[in-house]
């Protein structure tokens, strides 16, 4: 893991690399040992870190939920959606809502959907999403 890179935790907070410090000084540390991670402006222990990678599609799991910008034919206009990853394998990530739906193959846009310039804007996690919920009836 490096600065710069994104991870998901085992809570589901998925956040940003932004310094590597050592758990019992506090020094600014460049190895891969027993340290904890400055996420977001949050200490995250080395062993609560499920998932890293510069890319933060890598990250993304089924039942996330991930807003999307992008340019709709309907309206001519960009647009921010709400979407729902309703599947994901080694090589497909399948993203839905009542009206449109993406596809990405090896954590890239297909071809089509490019078009439409997609920018992922913001990921609420199932795990966090669990913790946010009201259940009715309960």
């Amino acid at each position: 893991m490096n600065v710069g890179d994104y991870v998901r935790t085992i809570n589901g907070i998925i956040a940003k690399i932004e310094s590597k410090r050592d758990y019992t000084t506090g020094d600014y540390i460049g190895g891969e040992n027993d340290f904890f991670l400055n996420v977001n402006h949050s200490y995250q222990d080395y062993d609560r870190i499920v998932k890293s990678s510069p890319n933060i599609i890598d990250l993304i799991e089924e039942n996330d939920l991930i807003t999307i910008e992008y340019y709709s034919l309907r309206y001519s206009e960009r647009v921010t959606r709400l979407f729902e990853v309703t599947y994901k394998d080694d090589e497909y990530i399948v993203l839905d809502n009542a009206k449109c739906s993406f596809m990405l193959k090896n954590n890239d846009f297909n071809r089509k959907d490019k078009q439409l310039e997609p920018i992922i804007k913001s990921i609420v996690t199932k795990e966090q999403f669990s913790q946010m919920e009201y259940k009715v009836g309960d």
